[in-house]
């Protein structure tokens, strides 16, 4: 199962893929979907700096 948390008042999900080491985030800006990818080390910070 997909790991996966909402950050920034729900602005910004930080995602973990199964079988992926890496993590992604996405974020909606005026109706389109902009999505990134992070490596796993640089997802955990960027999850526990906004919780």
């Amino acid at each position: 199962m997909m790991e996966k948390h909402t950050i920034m008042d729900g602005k910004v999900h930080v995602y973990k893929r199964d079988r992926s080491r890496y993590w992604q985030c996405s974020t909606y800006l005026d109706l389109s979907r902009f999505s990134s990818g992070l490596t796993t080390h640089l997802g955990c910070l960027a999850f526990e700096g906004n919780r």
